[in-house]
C-alpha cells in the first residue's frame, strides 16, 4: 500500500525537524571573522567583477612604479594585482562550473586550465622577443598597458551583464529557455514539444499549491512562491532558527526540504486531478554559502516524465550563487478519494 501525500509530508517534516534539533547549538556561538568564508559567500559574478577592478588598479600602479623606477610602488602593485587576478579567476571559474552538469566539469576544467596556461606562456614568449628589440622597460610598459586595457574591457562586459541579468535571475544549472521536461541537446525534439504542451495545458489548482505551501514543514520554514502567479517558477525562504545548523549556516535537511518543495510544485502541472506525486528517491549535494538570515531561492527543472515517474533536477541559490543541488525521482500515484 503506497503512502498518502499527507503521510509522506509528515514523515519528511519529522525527519528534518529532528535533524535540525539534534544539530542545534544550545546557545548562539560567536564566530571569528573568516575572510575566506566571507569571500565564498559572495556571488561569483560579484567576486569576478571586484577582482577585475582590483586587477586594473594593480596594473596601473605597476605602470606607475616602472615609470618612476620605484621598488616600493612595484611591490605594492604586485600585491594588489595578484589579489585582483586571483579573485577574478575564482569568480569566473565558479561561474563556469555552475553552467556545467557534474559529469561535464572535469572536461570543462581541463579546457579552462589549458587556455589559462596558454594565456600565461604565449605573452611571456612574445615579451621575450620584444625585449631584444625595444628593451625591458618599454616591453614591460607595453605588456602592462595591454593587460590594463583588456581588464577594463572585461570589467565593462561584466558590469553590462550584471545590469542585463541581475543576480538571482537564474541558477546557472536550470535552463530557463527550454520548455519544462526538455533536458536533451535538441529542445525542438518531439518529446520536448509534447511535454511542453502537456505542462502548459494543465495548471495546478490553487488549492493544491496552497496545501503544499501550508504543509507543516514548508510553513515552519516560511517558504513562499517566487512568482505568485506561477507556482512552477520556484520557491524561496529566509533561513531562521529552525534551519540553523548550529554554526550560523543552513542545515542540509532544510535545503533538501525546500528543493523537494520546488520539485513538487514543478511536477504539479503535469498531474491529472486524481494524481499526486510522492518523492521516493533523492540525492543532495551541498556546495556551501547558505547563511542564516539570507534569502535562499530554489528552482527545479523537469528532466523526464514518464507515465508513473518524474525525474527532476533542482538547485538552491543565494544571490545567484548555487549553494545546493538535488536530483529527485517522484512516483505518480492515484489520489485516494
Amino acid at each position: 500500500m503506497l503512502p498518502t501525500r499527507e503521510h509522506h509530508e509528515r514523515d519528511v517534516a519529522t525527519r528534518v525537524e529532528g535533524s535540525v534539533e539534534n544539530h542545534a547549538a544550545p546557545a548562539p556561538r560567536r564566530r571569528l571573522l573568516d575572510p575566506a568564508s566571507a569571500v565564498s559567500a559572495l556571488a561569483p559574478r560579484t567576486i569576478s567583477t571586484v577582482g577585475t577592478a582590483t586587477l586594473v588598479a594593480g596594473t596601473l600602479v605597476f605602470l606607475l612604479g616602472i615609470d618612476r623606477e620605484s621598488l616600493a610602488t612595484f611591490v605594492v602593485a604586485a600585491v594588489v594585482a595578484g589579489v585582483g587576478f586571483g579573485s577574478a579567476f575564482l569568480g569566473v571559474l565558479r561561474s563556469m562550473t555552475q553552467l556545467a552538469q557534474p559529469h561535464e566539469r572535469a572536461s570543462l576544467l581541463s579546457a579552462v586550465y589549458v587556455f589559462s596556461y596558454l594565456a600565461f606562456s604565449v605573452p611571456a614568449v612574445v615579451g621575450g622577443v620584444l625585449i631584444t628589440h625595444i628593451g625591458l622597460r618599454d616591453s614591460s610598459l607595453a605588456y602592462g598597458t595591454l593587460v590594463a586595457v583588456l581588464a577594463v574591457f572585461s570589467l565593462g562586459i561584466a558590469v553590462a551583464a550584471s545590469a542585463a541579468h541581475p543576480p538571482g535571475a537564474a541558477t546557472g544549472l536550470i535552463d530557463t529557455q527550454r520548455p519544462p521536461g526538455c533536458h536533451v541537446p535538441d529542445p525542438s525534439a518531439r518529446k520536448c514539444r509534447r511535454m511542453a504542451a502537456r505542462t502548459q495545458t494543465r495548471m495546478p489548482a490553487r488549492e493544491r499549491v496552497t496545501a503544499a505551501l501550508n504543509a507543516p514543514l514548508a510553513s515552519a520554514l516560511g517558504c513562499f512562491l517566487l512568482d505568485p502567479d506561477d507556482a512552477s517558477s520556484g520557491v524561496a525562504f529566509v533561513p531562521g532558527e529552525l534551519a540553523d545548523n548550529g554554526t550560523g549556516g543552513v542545515h542540509a535537511a532544510a535545503l533538501a526540504a525546500v528543493l523537494e518543495l520546488a520539485a513538487d510544485l514543478l511536477v504539479l502541472p503535469t498531474l491529472d486531478d486524481d494524481e499526486h506525486a510522492v518523492t521516493h528517491a533523492s540525492s543532495l549535494q551541498v556546495l556551501g554559502g547558505a547563511v542564516r538570515g539570507y534569502r535562499v531561492e530554489a528552482r527545479a527543472q523537469l528532466d523526464r516524465r514518464s507515465r508513473r515517474l518524474a525525474f527532476v533536477s533542482a538547485a538552491a541559490t543565494v544571490d545567484g550563487m548555487v549553494v545546493a543541488t538535488a536530483q529527485l525521482t517522484e512516483s505518480v500515484v492515484k489520489r485516494k478519494q
